[in-house]
């Protein structure tokens, strides 16, 4: 049977670094986010992002797993692309684990679930939570880099609903999850390694030292890591939201997300404890 790990979370949350790691594994092989990939393909208007490389090296038309693949996903159905994904997969690197990194519980809801209903898949996701106030600041600068509109606070409260979401809805589906806190994982990358393994049934085989040797076909994902050798070789948390004042004076404006911020890291401490003991929180 197929066991495939789903990476959920929000964007700038550490994604892809941790898609990266969890690829350096001898067993596992990551798509990047499928979804996105899929949909890029179908667009009628294109982006620069388009245009990026795979992250294993090659162009897009050239990887080796999507190359082949990518002009097969313009026609028919979503959930048509999405199963010549996985056969894609299976095909090319049979016995392996399948780790997509896509993050939305779109994905989720319209692939992997009736999948995993039917017995025909072994389901498991890691889901990946950023400090709220890091994830607020990092977002509102890079939008407002971009030239959109939008503010500390309202993001603050995104945060707030996107994670409870997520977490109501793994639950609610009991899917077997991991938590990853992104501080915690780029502070102590060996002690997730272990956790990891535990969760995912395979021996400890993860190694910071191979990120750049990673087999990961993300054709999205964070560009720094992909393109800069440098910041893909190691694991280093960005702290430069510390800098920022709106965490601080907008404090007073945003207590519900920072109730729920603290009481997250009780959330994932639970869940660690129950993964040691061998009963993963679905």
């Amino acid at each position: 049977m197929l066991k495939v790990v789903y990476i959920a979370g929000m964007s700038r949350s550490g994604s892809t670094i941790l898609e990266m790691f969890m690829a350096t594994h001898p067993q596992m092989v990551s798509v990047g986010e499928s979804l996105h990939s899929i949909m890029a393909e179908r667009a009628t208007q294109h982006t620069p992002e388009d245009n990026w490389p795979c992250s294993c090296g090659h162009s897009r038309q050239e990887c080796e797993f999507w190359g082949p693949l990518l002009p097969q996903l313009r026609d028919g159905s979503l959930t048509d692309a999405f199963e010549l994904v996985v056969a894609r997969f299976q095909e090319f690197y049979p016995g392996m684990i399948f780790v997509d990194s896509s993050k939305e519980l779109r994905s989720l809801e319209l692939f992997y679930l009736p999948l995993a209903r039917r017995g025909l898949i072994d389901l498991r996701a890691v889901h990946i939570v950023r400090d709220m106030r890091a994830w607020a600041s990092s977002v509102t600068a890079r939008r407002r880099k971009w030239g959109e509109k939008t503010h500390y606070v309202v993001e603050a409260y995104r945060w707030l609903w996107s994670t409870l979401q997520a977490l109501r809805f793994l639950k609610r589906n009991r899917i077997p999850t991991m938590m990853v806190s992104h501080e915690d994982f780029t502070s102590d990358s060996e002690r997730y390694a272990a956790l990891l393994a535990r969760f995912l049934d395979v021996d400890n085989g993860f190694a910071e030292e191979k990120l750049t040797r990673a087999r990961a076909h993300e054709l999205y994902g964070s560009p720094h890591l992909k393109f800069d050798p440098q910041r893909r070789s190691r694991i280093v948390y960005d702290s430069t939201w510390v800098h920022d004042w709106r965490p601080f004076a907008y404090g007073p404006l945003t207590i519900p997300p920072l109730v729920m911020n603290y009481r997250l890291q009780n959330v994932i401490r639970r869940n660690h404890v129950d993964i040691e003991r061998g009963a993963a929180a679905g």
